[in-house]
């Protein structure tokens, strides 16, 4: 699944040692259109598929839900089931939580706690990370980029002219 490949590349990327990706903190701050440092330490926990929810991160200060969004919309009112869905052993009053509706067609959420993030958003803050070139997680870094920006140009070309793709509301196989 696309979607589930998306989200376990970007927990992969924030798993990545503090030497090789240094701001961290910088990145989710400008995913989540924050004003305020998000403090990150050693102690920065990543889990994927947590209880339905695609993406968490939790650093001592703060939790990030994201739900991922690519080939769908929302239903059934998934981001507020998701926000009563964290478990027990995350549930901390002290912790704020930010939520981050990551969509390649812009979609928003159904509940307002929650913020779009968009996958050019994404792939423009991955892009302007100076990635160290003596690495090689590096080359698997900026080859997902160039997906992301593959993605988000047929994106843009189909909402601009979506008559050149004849093919896209048809079964590929009749």
């Amino acid at each position: 699944d696309s979607e589930r490949m998306h989200t376990q590349t970007l927990a992969w990327i924030l798993s990545l040692d503090n030497k090789l990706f240094p701001d961290k903190s910088g990145f989710i701050k400008g995913l989540f259109n924050l004003n305020h440092s998000v403090f990150i330490d050693n102690s920065l926990y990543v889990e994927t598929e947590l209880n339905q929810i695609d993406l968490f991160i939790q650093t001592t200060e703060k939790q990030f839900i994201i739900e991922n969004k690519l080939k769908t919309s929302e239903h059934d009112y998934q981001t507020k089931r998701y926000i009563d869905s964290i478990p027990d052993r995350f549930t901390d009053t002290n912790k704020t939580k930010h939520f981050g509706f990551l969509t390649l067609i812009n979609d928003e959420p159904q509940n307002q706690e929650w913020i779009p993030i968009s996958y050019e958003k994404l792939r423009d803050s991955l892009n302007s990370i100076q990635w160290p070139a003596d690495k090689n997680e590096t080359i698997f870094i900026q080859e997902y980029i160039q997906t992301l920006d593959n993605l988000v140009k047929v994106f843009n070309q189909f909402v601009i002219n979506h008559k050149d793709y004849e093919n896209v509301f048809t079964d590929g196989y009749k």
